[in-house]
């Protein structure tokens, strides 16, 4: 514990030093005197954080509500622990689920988009609506055909209704036996409500069979966001955007899911609702038998990385933030050896400037090599944007993976 504590003392005024140099107008006009808020600009969360209503918004948030399809897509990006896995669908950084505002319609469904969506690149997006199965268990010839469902932009309040005057988005065709999700594109239609600002009075839905004759709405039924035992059931949009140039973590490996949306496979929505792309538990390596104890002792003495778990709850947090209600975000702690060793991952100005300050140790200048990051991987967060908006983001350099001598 003395070690550690020393090392920390080390890593401590190795930082100051760095802080001591740095302007002090730049470094604080980023900085307030709200540590959280502080985060919550990093995290890009102030319009949670900021809520005029706090309190009362919060009470509003209902977890358990969370749609189905967001849930899933966490676990198969993303570890219990936060730790981002693989590449999002369409290399998106944020991905925003939309909810029903329109409780008891059967085929009008009506979203508000949020301002932060409209200030992103709209990469993909679709209308997910749940199908009931039918109560009669009896099978007959019909069970066999299909039906043909058909998605339109409403032009109007007044064709809230009807598929008259309506733009046409797209549609999908299904068995008439089938029920559990159905999911059909809305790139186009969301492009023209956020880049072309065509007014948003919602979308409609109509079924017909194979003789072009509608279908009623008791013969095809839809959950609705009434229905408070279906929460999680209930129609979301969803919307892959990117918020930041360039690409997604490339250090990201391959998987399942990201080839299955690369290559356009038709079933990859029902994967992700089946579960099937699921990030399995991180595997332990085993310790190396030739590592004794004295051996890790002593590596300890120097640049390390230690744990440092940071609890949305301590913060007040974990009633919009869905997950993880924790991660460990690491802490870089203890002196640098000298000489440098490969192990340490130091830049040619860091073996320079250790051998430099061990040839001036006087020098109040020259300083010790610092131990910081070397490696980051990514952290995933499932939370609430607002009331009707839920969204799964990433950030890279949040978790440090490994240290090195700087």
């Amino acid at each position: 514990l003395l070690s550690l504590f020393n090392n920390i003392l080390i890593s401590v005024a190795c930082a100051s030093r760095i802080a001591n140099f740095s302007d002090y107008s730049t470094r604080n006009s980023y900085l307030t005197l709200n540590p959280f808020m502080d985060l919550a600009r990093v995290l890009d969360i102030q319009p949670i954080y900021q809520h005029n209503s706090h309190s009362q918004y919060i009470n509003n948030l209902d977890v358990s509500s969370t749609p189905d399809y967001f849930i899933k897509l966490y676990k198969s990006l993303s570890r219990s622990n936060g730790e981002g896995v693989g590449t999002p669908p369409y290399n998106a950084d944020a991905i925003f689920g939309l909810m029903d505002n329109e409780k008891y319609s059967q085929r009008y469904y009506k979203f508000e988009i949020d301002e932060t969506i409209n200030q992103s690149t709209i990469k993909s997006s679709e209308f997910h609506i749940y199908r009931l199965p039918r109560k009669s268990k009896a099978r007959n010839k019909r069970d066999a055909g299909h039906l043909i469902i058909k998605l339109y932009l409403v032009t109007s309040p007044a064709r809230k209704n009807t598929s008259y005057g309506n733009l046409y988005v797209g549609s999908q065709m299904v068995f008439i036996s089938q029920y559990g999700w159905i999911v059909l594109n809305l790139t186009d239609a969301m492009s023209k409500w956020v880049k072309e600002k065509i007014p948003n009075y919602g979308l409609y839905i109509s079924i017909q069979n194979k003789d072009a004759l509608l279908v009623s709405q008791s013969t095809v039924i839809f959950v609705q966001t009434s229905m408070r035992h279906m929460k999680r059931l209930q129609p979301i949009i969803s919307i892959y955007t990117r918020q930041k140039s360039g690409t997604v973590n490339q250090n990201s490996e391959e998987t399942d899911l990201s080839k299955a949306f690369e290559n356009m496979d038709p079933r990859r929505y029902q994967k992700i609702y089946n579960g099937e792309f699921y990030v399995p538990p991180k595997r332990f390596k085993r310790s190396d038998p030739s590592e004794t104890e004295d051996v890790v002792v002593e590596r300890r003495k120097y640049c390390f990385l230690y744990p440092m778990k940071v609890y949305f709850d301590k913060m007040g947090w974990d009633q919009w933030i869905i997950a993880p209600h924790s991660f460990n975000a690491g802490i870089c702690i203890g002196p640098c050896p000298f000489p440098l060793g490969q192990t340490y991952y130091p830049t040619n100005h860091a073996v320079v400037q250790s051998i430099w300050y061990n040839l001036n140790p006087n020098n109040d200048i020259i300083g010790p090599v610092c131990c910081s990051p070397h490696e980051f991987t990514t952290l995933r967060m499932l939370f609430y944007n607002n009331e009707a908006v839920v969204a799964l983001k990433s950030y890279d350099n949040m978790i440090i993976k490994s240290c090195g001598c700087k």
